[in-house]
């Protein structure tokens, strides 16, 4: 089985440094095969015959053991990831024009009603919900006042990683 393994608050703002090298090695020697990841932010694939759920804690685990530090993943099979990917709109991209991101949900928030908790505001952001993540746009020329900016801090965001939709879509690309 193939599963997209996305970390949390991996080489963001000088913390948690991790070289893809390294983790893609430590992965391996950890059992996983196929490992590929994507840019330095915490974007790996690996091929395992484990659950979902013990993918997500084994390479939680070995992050740990290897690199010192605890990281977060949210870990999705390649059917699930790609049911998040093909709900995003053709025409939302991430530049200048528009920004979007997709946030993937911890199990423990991923419902419907995490939309109400969200500081989108109405007129500038369009937020969809989507088992497994939250999709959201604004026009680029509302970048200052969207209220993805306020989703730093306590709540909901502790329990999701976000990325942009061109990540989405390349990693995507990515699956066997």
């Amino acid at each position: 089985m193939q599963y997209v393994v996305l970390l949390r608050g991996i080489n963001v703002g000088g913390k948690n440094k991790v070289s893809m090298a390294d983790l893609k090695a430590a992965l391996e020697e950890g059992g996983f095969t196929d490992v590929k990841t994507y840019i330095n932010s915490g974007n790996v694939l690996v091929k395992s015959s484990l659950s979902t759920a013990k993918v997500n804690d084994s390479v939680e685990k070995i992050i740990k053991d290897t690199f010192g530090f605890k990281v977060d993943a949210v870990t999705l099979t390649k059917t699930a990831y790609k049911k998040i990917t093909d709900a995003l709109p053709d025409n939302w991209v991430h530049g200048k024009s528009m920004g979007c991101n997709v946030m993937f949900l911890w199990a423990d928030i991923d419902s419907p009603d995490i939309v109400e908790k969200l500081p989108a505001k109405d007129g500038i952001d369009t937020v969809k919900y989507v088992p497994g993540a939250i999709l959201w746009a604004f026009d680029g020329k509302d970048v200052n006042k969207t209220g993805i900016s306020k989703l730093a801090g306590p709540g909901p965001s502790q329990r999701m990683t976000i990325r942009n939709c061109n990540t989405v879509r390349k990693i995507a690309g990515m699956l066997d």
